[in-house]
This record gives structure tokens, C-alpha cells and sequence, in this order.
């Protein structure tokens, strides 16, 4: 090993000898069970089938399969990386792992083997290399991989790289010989910033100041006024116009298929874009803060709108979709604060959270039938959310309950919801319980989280899924982590979706044994209508069994309901598979009917 670890080992053999007079047994733990140690070489193991030899300088790594993953530079040799001017990965292994390098200033050379796939996120950051070539099996060049490597000067990528991470070569302040395969197809934001070859590749487009390569348009940061795409670029990488403040326009022209991430973010004085018909891909925060961007009219192309692709656009008031968007991502459209009224695309299943909310003058929505999925919080704080919580706490689109935070009492779901959105209820005090008639399938997560007021749920037997902490759960104050509260019921059918809730969370179940004595509270989630204003009837074999008015605390004792086929007051037994049909009516709100409950 090196002198250091050597001088270590002496130092405790020394020690054993100063304590050699006093009684008693002196033991001493191993310094590692990994590394064994000589005057010149250090070795040991840096992936499940891989190990290391520090031999003079050179650090081999040999064997077969993945690196290990590592942080901040924290890897096996991280103590002799001033001694370090060597690395030879030998064939076999398959990767270098993340961290592997990083800020190893002595490392002048690397031999990568032809059996390496990728190369880890920051694995040679911060390093000494003055070349690298990478063999042509790798095909992934991870995040800052290269960044920072003040003295880079060439790098020679191999006919099989596919993928150049975000900040890949960023910061390498020398760089000025890239040899650039045809074979690349996705170029992260960044990949090349402040190197000279970008710049230079700047300085060679003349007055339109954008730096382009093999189709990829790497930086246009120089770049004002109106600007056209040039015919030939496909891809405009992330972060290559950010922060440009000078550009008032775009024109993309036809065979440009990507926006990377964050392209134009925060072009403040960006007013139009002109997209056209081959763009596929818009990327994460694509036009993200362009304060001045009054329209946009989306190509057929879009799959789906990525996370914060339009955030913060103020002046937004005219959005036009393609006909092929299934998906909207969170935040896309959030803080939109001029949009009015959005027509949502045919085909459209499902908008994430956060997707338009704080677009506060938003007030007109259409929804396509299509839409199967909308997070709580997609239109929070629109003026169209307000306008439906005046009509009922809850608010139910397309038969998907989107939110209902401010109910109170008994929330009685109608028949033919089909989904409870996560989070839903999540926070809602004031509720005492729930009824879901039998169309429901889908509860999803934390959907009834933080409901002190819930003590029990039923069930339906045709609910498919349920998320994790939909009820019975509340989130702990030091962790933030959602834990089971003590004496929570689940009442449900065995063998069902809720029995298996129930069991995996560890809460109480009851299965339903329909004895009689059990009772419904009829409350309204308006507060204000008493519960004398609601009727009740039961409904057996489509015939009605008796009408109950609730009681002033809104209890209706199924047991004194009399039985249809007995005519005793003994209570109800299930009826087969079909059960019993309850109907709860309002003269202050449409009737809730039928919901088939367990009684």
C-alpha cells in the first residue's frame, strides 16, 4: 500500500509495545477487511465482481460487471488521490462508477476498456486529464462526467455514444478538439458550456451567434431580435438560449424535433413562437418565465407537456393543443396568471398537480371525456376551482373526485364515481366519514390522510386499487411521514382490495356480518342544512323498505328499519350478492341514489 498506510501500521505496533507493561488483554480492530497493504501496493474491492490495485501511481481496476456508485468523490482510494496519475480499466468491467475521479488533480491518463457501457455522473469531475477518448461500446456520458477539467484539451468520443449527460464537459475552460460522432442522439443542457469549441462554434455561425453541431444547437445565448432556427438542426439543447433577454421571436423551422429542457427559460422579452408540425419533444421548463409570451399554438406532434414547460408565462391568455396530448406534466401552465378559458385536447387522460394552478383569471375549463386522472392541487387557486367549492365542497370532474379538503360531516360520494384523486380530502378536519357507492375502483394515495374526524371506512368490494395511506393514516410532526393512528376500522368484504389495505397498514378490519346493529350518520358536508332535512330509504330488490328521517345528531339505527320479508324489526341480513340500496335525499340538493351499502 502507500507510505501513509504503512506509517498507520507502524504507529500501532508502537502502541502495542508502550502497553505491553500494563495487565490485561490489549486487542485491536483490523483497519479494513477490504484492503490489504504493503510498502507499494494497496488493494481491494469496488464492485460486486470488481476490484482495485493502487500500484506507484496507477490504479487498476479489473474483474467484471458494474463500479460501485460513489459520493463526493468518497471511493476507495480517495486518500492517495494525489499520488494517482494512472487509471486503466480493464476489460470486463462495465462501467465507471458515479464520483469515481472526482477532483483527482494528479490524473493525468485514462484507458477505458472496450467492455465499459457508461460512465457515472461527475466520475472524472474536477480532474487533471489532459485527453480522454472514449471507446466506442460506451453509449452514456452521465452528468458533469468531464466538468471542470481545467486542463482538457481533447476529447474523442466513439462511434457508439448516444446520450451526453447535463454539464458533461462544462467548465473545461481548454477544450477546444471535440471529435463528434454522428451516432449521438441526446445532448444534455450545458454539455459544453464555457469551453472554447463552443465558442468557437459560435464565432463561426457569424451574426446569428448560434453554436451548431451535427444538428444539435449547442448555445444561442448571443443570439436577439427575431431568430430562425437554421434548416438542419434538430435538437436544441437545454439551457441553449437561457436567460437570452434580447430575443423577441423563434421560428422553428420543419425537421426540428426537440426543445431540451429549459431552452428559452426566463426570455423576458420572448413574444412569439412559431412551432412547427416534426417537433415531438418539448422539454422540462422549456418556456418557463417568458414574462412577455402572449400565445402559443402547440404542434400535433406533442405526446404530452413536460413538467413546468410554460410556468410563470404571465402574459399567457391563448393556449391551442395538438390533438395527440395524453399527458400534462406538473406545473406546466402554473402561475399563468392571463389565462381565462382552455379548451383540453380529445384523447387527454391525465393532468399532474399543480398543472395550472395560481393561473388565477382562469375560469372557463373544457374537459374531454377522455380524462381519467387530475391531481388535488392541478387548478387550486383558479377562479374556476373557487366557483365550484361555492357550489359543493367537493369537487367531482368527470367522475373523478379532484377535491374535497373543505367538506365537513358525512361526505356521500354519488353513484357512478369512479376514482378518488390522490390526497383528495387529505387535511380535511371536519369530516366525519364517507360513503362510496359500488362504481368506485380507484382510491388513490393519502386520499382521506389527516382526518382526525374519521374513525372508521366502508369499503366497496368492487374497489380495485388503494394507494397507500388513503385512510387511517395521519403524518407524523418530526418525520413528515405518514404512520397508522391507533383504532382505525376498515369495514369491508374478505378477500377484497380492502381487506388487503387493511392487513398491509396494519389497521383493524371488520367484515361486514350485517347483524343489525349497525348505523349510518347522515350529515351534510354543507354544515348549516340540518340533518333533519334529509330522508333515507332503503331499497331491497329494487323495492323500497321504509323512509327514515335522521335523528337531530343525523343517526339512523338500521335496526329499526323493519324487514321486508319478515316483517320483524330483527334487522337486515345481506341479500345475496346484491345487498341493500340506500337512498339519501335532500330538498336542498339533488338526490344521492342508489349507493349500495353493507347493511
Amino acid at each position: 500500500m502507500c507510505k501513509r498506510t504503512k506509517s498507520v501500521l507502524c504507529a500501532a505496533a508502537a502502541l502495542v509495545l508502550a502497553l505491553s507493561g500494563i495487565s490485561g488483554s490489549v486487542s485491536f480492530l483490523p483497519l479494513t477487511e477490504d484492503i490489504s497493504a504493503s510498502a507499494e501496493v494497496s488493494t481491494g474491492k469496488c464492485g460486486d465482481n470488481v476490484s482495485y490495485e493502487l500500484n506507484d501511481g496507477v490504479l487498476t481496476i479489473y474483474g467484471t460487471g458494474d463500479m460501485y456508485n460513489y459520493n463526493y468523490g468518497l471511493s476507495p482510494w480517495m486518500f492517495d488521490s494525489n499520488k494517482i496519475t494512472d487509471v486503466v480499466i480493464e476489460s470486463g468491467v462495465t462501467s465507471v462508477g458515479d464520483s469515481a475521479f472526482y477532483g483527482f488533480s494528479k490524473l493525468k491518463n485514462v484507458s477505458l476498456a472496450g467492455s465499459v457501457t457508461s460512465i457515472g455522473n461527475y466520475a472524472f469531475c474536477v480532474s487533471g486529464l489532459k485527453s480522454i477518448s472514449i471507446p466506442g461500446t460506451v453509449s452514456v456520458i452521465s452528468e458533469g462526467a468531464f466538468s471542470g477539467c481545467g486542463s482538457l484539451e481533447k476529447v474523442v468520443l466513439g462511434s457508439g455514444v448516444s446520450e451526453i449527460g447535463n454539464e458533461a464537459f462544462s467548465g473545461c475552460l481548454k477544450l477546444k478538439d471535440v471529435e463528434f460522432p454522428s451516432s449521438i442522439i441526446e445532448v444534455g443542457s450545458s454539455a459544453f458550456s464555457l469551453t472554447e469549441w463552443q465558442a468557437d462554434l459560435k464565432q463561426a455561425s457569424g451574426n446569428d451567434h448560434l453554436a451548431i453541431v451535427k444538428g444539435f444547437l449547442l448555445d444561442g445565448s448571443g443570439a436577439s431580435g427575431a431568430v430562425s432556427i437554421p434548416s438542419g438542426v434538430k435538437n436544441i439543447c437545454g439551457a441553449a438560449f437561457s436567460n437570452c433577454t434580447g430575443i423577441t421571436s423563434v421560428t422553428l423551422l420543419s425537421g426540428l424535433e426537440a426543445v431540451g429542457d429549459y431552452a428559452f427559460e426566463n426570455c423576458t422579452a420572448l413574444t412569439a413562437v412559431n412551432f412547427n408540425s416534426d417537433l415531438t419533444e418539448l422539454g422540462a421548463g422549456a418556456f418557463a418565465n417568458c414574462k412577455a409570451l402572449k400565445s402559443v399554438a402547440l404542434p400535433n406532434g406533442l405526446n404530452g407537456l413536460s413538467y413546468g414547460v410554460f410556468s410563470g408565462c404571465s402574459s399567457l391568455s391563448a393556449v391551442t393543443f395538438g390533438n395527440k396530448v395524453s399527458h400534462i406534466s406538473g406545473n406546466a401552465f402554473r402561475d399563468c396568471k392571463a389565462l381565462k378559458s382552455i379548451e383540453l385536447p380529445e384523447g387527454l387522460i391525465s393532468i399532474a398537480e399543480y398543472a395550472f394552478n395560481d393561473c388565477t383569471s382562469l375560469e372557463n375549463i373544457s374537459f374531454p371525456e377522455t380524462v381519467e386522472s387530475i391531481g388535488t392541487t392541478a387548478f387550486e387557486s383558479t377562479k374556476w376551482f373557487t366557483n365550484k367549492k361555492h357550489i359543493s365542497p367537493v369537487i367531482i370532474v368527470n367522475k373523478i373526485v379532484v377535491s374535497g379538503k373543505s367538506a365537513k360531516g358525512l361526505v356521500v360520494l354519488p353513484q357512478g364515481t369512479m376514482t378518488i384523486s390522490d390526497n383528495a380530502f387529505a387535511g380535511a378536519a371536519g369530516i366525519t366519514g364517507v360513503i362510496m357507492p359500488e362504481s368506485i375502483a380507484y382510491i388513490g394515495e393519502g386520499a382521506f390522510l389527516d382526518c382526525p374526524g374519521m374513525t372508521s371506512v366502508t369499503i366497496p368490494s368492487g374497489v380495485s386499487s388503494i394507494g397507500d395511506a388513503a385512510f387511517g393514516f395521519a403524518t407524523k410532526k418530526l418525520t413528515g411521514e405518514p404512520a397508522a393512528v391507533n383504532n382505525f376500522t376498515v369495514r369491508c368484504v374478505a378477500n377484497t382490495e380492502g381487506a388487503r389495505y387493511a392487513s398491509e397498514s396494519g389497521l383493524l378490519s371488520e367484515f361486514y356480518n350485517n347483524d343489525g346493529k349497525k348505523a349510518v350518520v347522515v350529515k351534510s358536508a354543507a354544515a348549516e342544512v340540518s340533518p333533519a332535512n334529509f330522508k333515507v330509504t332503503l331499497y331491497e330488490n329494487g323495492k323500497a323498505v321504509k323512509t327514515v328521517v335522521p335523528d337531530a345528531n343525523g343517526v339512523v339505527d338500521l335496526s329499526s328499519i323493519k324487514k321486508a320479508e319478515s316483517g320483524d324489526n330483527s334487522g337486515f341480513e345481506q341479500d345475496g350478492e346484491n345487498g341493500y340500496e340506500m337512498v339519501i335525499s335532500c330538498p336542498d340538493f339533488a338526490s344521492i341514489a342508489p349507493i349500495t351499502l353493507p347493511y
